[in-house]
């Protein structure tokens, strides 16, 4: 589906009420399973009618179209856009966006049920597979969010990206111009292969497709149907810093799934907050100046300095991501009332009024009940796993000591011991 290939939407469904009826079944018996499970087997206990509700989200969204930009192309449009051009098929996506709201509403619906019906709580699963508490979220969001909205204050983006930030320039189009606005002379597939290898793990075991098919949604993404022996890298190339970030990020991904041992639970439940520890850490040597030198990359600086401001305008975008999906599941606000709240928050976190609406084209925010806190949490969480590597091994990048010390913390999964490299 997302990569622009052909599906069959039968099989979805077929699967997806397979999947509920086995989980409700279980959930049903009462029979005694760890939490961690129970959690999974709501989430897929729900799996039936969200599927219903979600594809016809996906086919009224595909059907959004601007001239010649439609919602799969338009992130990857954005960076060679016009300011008129942009206005107007923000404008036009925005307006659209309402009629995805009852279906979005409708499949929040059920998962917040069947969360009820097994006298469970959706935030409270999401603390516990985390792993982390509310009170502790909270002050993280608040610290990295006064950081991106400095970013935003002190002028610092707007002066990379080169003219002054209206409500049009979106979160995508800012990352863009932050990374496709610089040259990484960089071979990205064959430079990971050898990280790979000279960290013992194996490049092959990865499938990649890079296609540009038309239908081909957004920038990339990994997935593993059955890790370690299925492990798959997706992504779109369109050149610069911003392809070599994803293709980074993806790979990280991977390592993580070729290097997955134990149990088909153990690597089922495990948090995304977990899950985005190793993309993250394996991202963060694009902004390496010790392994951007050893590429022979001309302007390392430039590039370090253009990452390290795409993280703030990543803290900006995804504290008010993350407050959106808290204050909604906690009750302090109604779906009714999402879309003000998003505008507020975007105006707190960037001081650009926005219009609210927006959060529905977000596909973090409209895919999920709640995911985006993950990427924050492991932010950190990567930065103490890229700390304790380079401690224990310097380049870590090069060391098949490294390789195998990292591969032992991956096969963990759900098990990982967070207190070897982490505070959170």
């Amino acid at each position: 589906m997302y990569a622009g290939l052909s599906y069959d939407e039968s099989k979805i469904k077929s699967c997806s009420t397979a999947i509920s009826k086995l989980s409700k079944s279980i959930l049903d018996s009462r029979e005694e399973v760890p939490e961690r499970i129970k959690y999974w087997l709501i989430d897929n206990a729900a799996s039936r009618d969200v599927e219903k509700y979600f594809m016809k989200q996906i086919k009224i969204r595909s059907k959004f179209r601007c001239g010649n930009v439609d919602y799969a192309s338009w992130r990857s449009w954005l960076p060679s856009s016009k300011p008129e051009e942009r206005k107007k098929v923000f404008d036009y996506f925005v307006k659209e966006s309402k009629k995805l709201s009852p279906l979005i509403q409708k499949w929040f619906n059920v998962y917040s049920d069947s969360y009820r019906r097994y006298d469970c709580d959706v935030l409270g699963s999401y603390f516990d597979t985390q792993k982390i508490k509310m009170n502790s979220l909270v002050r993280l969001l608040k610290t990295l969010g006064r950081e991106g909205r400095h970013a935003f204050d002190s002028g610092e983006i707007e002066s990379v990206v080169g003219h002054p930030l209206k409500y049009y320039d979106e979160y995508y189009y800012l990352g863009s111009k932050l990374r496709l606005g610089v040259q990484l002379k960089l071979d990205t597939l064959p430079s990971i292969k050898k990280i790979f290898s000279d960290m013992g793990f194996d490049f092959d075991k990865v499938r990649i497709d890079s296609a540009n098919r038309k239908k081909k949604f957004g920038y990339g993404y990994c997935i593993s149907p059955n890790p370690p022996e299925d492990v798959r890298v997706v992504y779109r190339s369109v050149g610069g810093l911003k392809e070599t970030e994803v293709v980074y990020h993806e790979f990280g991904h991977a390592m993580q799934g070729i290097s997955m041992t134990g149990s088909f639970f153990k690597k089922e439940v495990i948090g995304s907050s977990i899950n985005e520890i190793f993309s993250m850490f394996f991202e963060s040597l694009i902004s390496n100046r010790q392994y951007l030198g050893e590429k022979g990359i001309a302007n390392p600086d430039e590039i370090v300095h253009r990452e390290k401001l795409a993280n703030k305008l990543f803290f900006a975008g995804y504290a008010a991501n993350s407050f959106l999906n808290l204050k909604f599941l906690s009750g302090g606000i109604k779906f009714n009332e999402m879309d003000e709240t998003y505008g507020e928050l975007l105006k707190k976190y960037t001081g650009i009024e926005t219009p609210g609406g927006y959060w529905k084209l977000h596909h973090i925010l409209s895919e999920f009940l709640i995911y985006s806190p993950s990427y924050m949490i492991s932010h950190v969480r990567a930065g103490g796993l890229n700390k304790l590597m380079t401690a224990k091994f310097g380049d870590w990048w090069k060391s098949k000591e490294a390789g195998n010390h990292l591969k032992r913390i991956m096969a963990d999964a759900e098990d990982i011991k967070l207190s070897e490299f982490s505070s959170i």
